[in-house]
């Protein structure tokens, strides 16, 4: 059976036999062999270059553009009303699809276009007043902080950011600086599942249940959790979840979902109102965009299959061990300060770092140009390089990033 390009039965065949015999990683420990092999088989990225920028933008498999181009063209070449009939069940089948994998119902999915769009349906949805407070983690991304910073100007609510260390001493030190910050006119907990600065996972579980203890709102930023995670929503305790599938999932672009817990519906106000929603549940009502891009519906579909097929768990552990392994290489270049968290219980395959004197712009540049290896920079107080594996990379790949800003630190 040639790992060049399988099936997709041949790929199932494949994980279900290297799950039987152990093959899958189940710790750090990573073995290189033909599974992993053939996941990466099943993108179509330039061999040339080096992608570690899962946090920001992940490549579509092939059989998720496949999907998306054989359902585009066939709604161009018939856009009648009887032809797209097909699409509102595929698009209902892509619910029931994300609510399993999520463990939730179909009714509590809403298909966005991006997490951006869900943080600004709960910020432009939850009533609120003058006195009432929003408490927001201040390294969430700017669509879930500057929505209700917005929104606040209008309804005169007040927004309290919560500043954590870099990195965070510990998950109960998340939460204390978070739950400090509330009060009795706390109505809104809203915070970052993994943060895309540094990696650092927020202890969810215990902040949902401690804000639903006290009668507080809480939304989870799920964008680098989704697809990198294996996660059960219902266990987590949210009323609220946002996330794209353009990052981790690698799935196709301009499609997020947003989870409303079924108890947390009648909180909500529509923002967007249009004719089409969904047929269930809350998408009824926060669904209703006009016309959207139905192929892009099957191909969301098709993503979720992809991760199931692999298994959400083994993607997760692949993710972190590649990111464990470059977190170890990197560690090892004398003057490079890590910023991301290296305790397993905080961490993920997010790793930002500063390379000691270096010019971060002019590294970022240098590794691109020099061995193809995209990643993504910051500046301020915290300038440095964020690199961030997926499935589709390699240890090999780790081993080249990590020689590669070696050899440019040792020329600064």
């Amino acid at each position: 059976m040639s790992i060049d390009r399988l099936s997709r039965r041949d790929f199932g065949k494949v994980f279900a036999a290297a799950a039987m015999t152990g093959a899958i990683p189940v710790s750090a420990a990573m073995p290189q062999g033909n599974n992993w092999a053939a996941v990466r088989s099943e993108f179509t990225l330039d061999e040339k270059i080096i992608v570690m920028n899962a946090a920001n933008l992940c490549p579509a498999t092939r059989n998720v553009n496949e999907v998306l181009f054989k359902y585009t063209r066939d709604l161009d070449a018939n856009p009648s009303a009887q032809n797209r009939a097909k699409f509102n069940t595929g698009r209902e089948d892509t619910r029931k699809k994300i609510a399993s994998f999520l463990n939730v119902t179909p009714e509590e999915i809403v298909i966005t276009r991006n997490t951006s769009e869900g943080n600004n349906f709960i910020s432009s949805g939850i009533e609120l007043k003058a006195g009432d407070e929003v408490v927001i983690f201040d390294e969430n991304h700017p669509t879930n902080n500057d929505s209700w910073k917005e929104k606040a100007k209008r309804f005169g609510f007040t927004v309290k950011p919560v500043s954590i260390p870099t990195p965070p001493e510990s998950p109960q030190a998340i939460v204390k600086a978070m739950t400090d910050a509330m009060t009795s006119r706390t109505k809104v907990l809203s915070f970052t599942h993994v943060t895309s600065t540094f990696g650092t996972v927020f202890p969810a579980k215990e902040l949902c249940r401690i804000a639903r203890e006290r009668g507080v709102i809480s939304l989870v930023d799920g964008a680098q959790s989704f697809g990198a995670f294996d996660l059960d929503l219902k266990e987590m305790g949210c009323d609220f979840f946002t996330a794209s599938s353009h990052k981790w999932l690698m799935g196709p672009k301009e499609a997020g979902i947003l989870y409303i817990r079924a108890d947390a519906q009648a909180k909500l106000n529509p923002s967007e109102v249009g004719v089409i929603g969904g047929a269930v549940g809350a998408s009824r009502v926060f669904e209703r965009l006009g016309q959207r891009d139905d192929a892009c519906f099957m191909a969301l579909g098709e993503a979720i299959d992809f991760h199931n097929r692999i298994g959400k768990k083994q993607i997760q552990q692949q993710a972190i061990a590649l990111g464990d392994a470059l977190k170890k290489g990197l560690m090892k270049i004398p003057t490079l300060k890590m910023y991301s968290p290296t305790t397993p219980e905080l961490s993920c395959a997010v790793v930002t770092f500063k390379p000691g004197t270096a010019d971060v712009p002019k590294l970022y540049a240098w590794l691109y140009q020099t061995y193809g290896i995209a990643c993504a920079a910051r500046g301020g107080d915290t300038a440095g390089l964020r690199i961030s594996p997926h499935i589709y990379n390699s240890l090999e790949q780790v081993d080249k990033v990590v020689a590669a800003v070696s050899e440019f630190m040792k020329k600064a």
